[in-house]
């Protein structure tokens, strides 16, 4: 505790990007009340997070939690983006310590078990519900704490690319190209673009998040 009110809230999200970015959004809306939270991930993660409100600053800690060693995990993996699907099982394990061996199902339920709410990146007005549901079958409160679309961009913040990965394409393609669209082989505000009028649909492989800026945008989808 931070004082009377005051909370200290320590995050640790699951080591893919889908999670490790709403997560971040949601430490934002948390130290905007006047929290403080430590957003704890691997040094990689820690190290290209995008730049925060001066603000925020004070109020965000970002930890770094270097990995421990597991047998058939790839070196300098830190993320699921790092690792093709058949290795997220290291992954996972060394999240956990290298101390298990548990199934998705296991850790779910083993979580549930022992919090005393829960969070959901849902609203309301979308499935109340199942919210309702959710609260009758484990006997305790369910937050849905919103969407929580990704603010890069907003408020004039400038975003630190330094350490963002470059996309290499096919010899060729980006001449192939010229004219008819523009090839973005770094980091790109996606919500900002997303939202500008002249984008009447997208097309992606559908997974939550992507659903999530659909919503946020209300442009068609194509999956």
């Amino acid at each position: 505790m931070l004082g009377s009110n005051k909370l200290h809230i320590a995050m640790f999200p699951w080591l893919a990007f889908g999670h490790m970015i709403p997560y971040l959004e949601l430490a934002k809306l948390i130290a905007i009340k006047g929290h403080q939270v430590s957003f704890t991930s691997t040094p990689r993660n820690i190290d290209s997070p995008p730049k925060l409100h001066p603000n925020l600053v004070p109020l965000i800690t970002f930890v770094k939690l270097p990995l421990p060693w597991v047998d058939g995990l790839p070196a300098k993996a830190e993320a699921t983006s790092d690792v093709p699907y058949d290795t997220v099982q290291y992954l996972k394990k060394a999240y956990d310590g290298n101390i298990s061996d548990s199934s998705d199902m296991d850790r779910l339920q083993e979580v549930m078990r022992r919090c005393e709410i829960v969070a959901v990146r849902s609203c309301k007005e979308f499935k109340p519900e199942w919210l309702q549901l959710l609260e009758d079958i484990h006997g305790k409160p369910f937050i849905p704490v919103g969407m929580l679309p990704n603010t890069e961009y907003e408020n004039d913040v400038q975003i630190d690319t330094s350490d963002t990965e470059v996309l290499e394409l096919p010899d060729g393609f980006e001449e192939r190209t010229k004219g008819r669209g523009v090839v973005c082989t770094s980091w790109a505000p996606q919500l900002k673009i997303l939202a500008h009028d002249s984008v009447g649909g997208f097309l992606i492989t559908l997974g939550g998040a992507q659903l999530w800026r659909h919503f946020n945008t209300r442009e068609l989808l194509f999956s």
